[in-house]
């Protein structure tokens, strides 16, 4: 739990810091941070949120929340988040266990607050990584200690390993359709692996980055648009997620003639702009990435 909340406090100490809402985006409404976000919308339903509303104003709303939870560990197994059936299978083992000791209940409430607070704002596996250690913990204990005979216990735990050497061999098939291992073992190098595309890595950047960290004077600073990923770039650069406000966009706004926009754009320091054609026809629906009143 320890190790968990180290690996979780520095986002939350971030989010207070630049937005004022230490669980930004969620809670937007309730917390500052809603006008940081530049489509919500796209934000929410790239997370598979529900609305609150829509799930507890109805038999169908609760129902389909229902349903969407046991499609991310039963169902179809998107790349990266198919937890697997474990938990629910095993969850109710807790209800044959005596939760008496002061710390076998706080295992049982972080356990319970981390997956609703994953269920209530998502419906993809990866966002429920913050919980995984105390639903791991959480599991040991009900199959450990549930009033079963030792031999069902002993099957349980059985079953636990066998879904775990299930869930390696799909992450080893993932990676190999993602030619993790072609680059592991030597047969491309780096640059030539980065260079291509890749299931879950569809249009690279990285011809412009090396370009940009080739012909641009040291000094640079280059302003992203259509693209938020930055990491090889080696200049300073001035970026946005999908989600959030570009400052060019801004800028854009503040602007009535392009000599307005260059003086802005030479407030900021940018020196360079670098535009990815191609993620913004693919992310054309996105009100971040190609506002329609500006574009």
């Amino acid at each position: 739990l320890a190790a968990a909340g180290a690996a979780f406090f520095p986002w939350m100490v971030k989010n207070l810091v630049f937005f004022g809402n230490h669980l930004y985006p969620f809670l937007t409404g309730i917390l500052p941070g809603a006008e940081r976000i530049a489509d919500p919308a796209g934000f929410f339903s790239a997370s598979r949120a529900m609305d609150p509303s829509a799930i507890l104003s109805s038999p169908a709303g609760f129902k389909t929340w229902v349903l969407q939870q046991s499609n991310v560990f039963l169902g179809d197994w998107p790349t990266g988040d198919w937890p697997g059936p474990i938990l629910p299978l095993f969850a109710p083992w807790a209800l044959c266990v005596p939760w008496k000791r002061p710390v076998d209940k706080a295992l049982l409430g972080c356990a319970v607050l981390g997956y609703l607070a994953w269920a209530a704002t998502s419906g993809l596996g990866r966002f429920l990584l913050p919980a995984y250690p105390a639903l791991s913990l959480f599991l040991a204990h009900a199959v450990c200690h549930a009033r079963w005979p030792s031999v069902v216990r002993a099957c349980g735990l059985l079953a636990i390993l066998y879904g775990c050497f299930f869930q390696f061999q799909v992450a080893v098939k993932q990676s190999w359709n993602m030619d993790f291992w072609g680059y592991l073992a030597g047969r491309v190098s780096r640059e030539e692996f980065i260079l291509r595309p890749h299931e879950t890595y569809a249009l690279p950047y990285y011809p412009a980055a090396l370009f940009i960290n080739r012909e641009l004077p040291p000094d640079s600073r280059v302003l992203v648009l259509g693209e938020s990923r930055t990491f090889y770039i080696e200049r300073e650069t001035v970026a946005a997620s999908i989600f959030d406000h570009n400052p060019f966009w801004d800028a854009v706004r503040r602007s009535r003639t392009s000599g307005d926009l260059r003086r802005e754009l030479s407030a900021m320091g940018v020196t360079h702009i670098l535009v990815n054609a191609y993620q913004f026809l693919y992310r054309s629906s996105s009100a971040a990435v190609l506002p329609r009143d500006l574009a």
